[in-house]
């Protein structure tokens, strides 16, 4: 999660959109370990249903900010932030709407499978742009 802030910190510079989702995406993880650290080694008490359902729609909200840009990502990284932030809305409700405990749980598995299938698209690209980069390279030389 910090290396994830310090990523998007660097690519803010080139690309700003990307470098947002990155900080956003290592301060979301970073503030859920924190209140479930924080707590328990006694500083302060757990957050209420009411509070942290709030905290997660929030997220939910963020998770949302992709769909509407107007960069270039794939599908399936749209599709993971889609389920993400149902993922995150149905944790929110979970407190008041007991029924959606096991919908909840589906969802974030299926957007872990999606966060799964994008990191894969994005890791295969970027080793196909590594190799088209020393293919040229190669041809340039005598």
């Amino acid at each position: 999660m910090i290396i994830q802030i310090i990523v998007g910190m660097l690519a803010l510079k080139k690309k700003p959109f990307r470098g947002m989702m990155f900080i956003g995406g290592g301060l979301l993880w970073s503030s859920i370990l924190a209140l479930d650290i924080l707590p328990a080694g006694g500083f302060g008490n757990a957050p209420g249903p009411l509070a942290l359902s709030g905290f997660l729609a929030f997220w939910g909200l963020f998770g949302l900010l992709p769909l509407q840009a107007e960069v270039q990502i794939s599908p399936v990284c749209r599709a993971f932030f889609a389920g993400t932030a149902l993922f995150m809305f149905l944790l929110a409700a979970t407190p008041y709407v007991a029924i959606l405990h096991p919908v909840a749980l589906a969802s974030g598995a299926t957007a872990g499978l999606l966060g799964l299938a994008a990191g894969l698209h994005y890791a295969f690209q970027g080793l196909r742009t590594t190799g088209d980069v020393a293919t040229e390279r190669a041809r340039r030389q005598p």
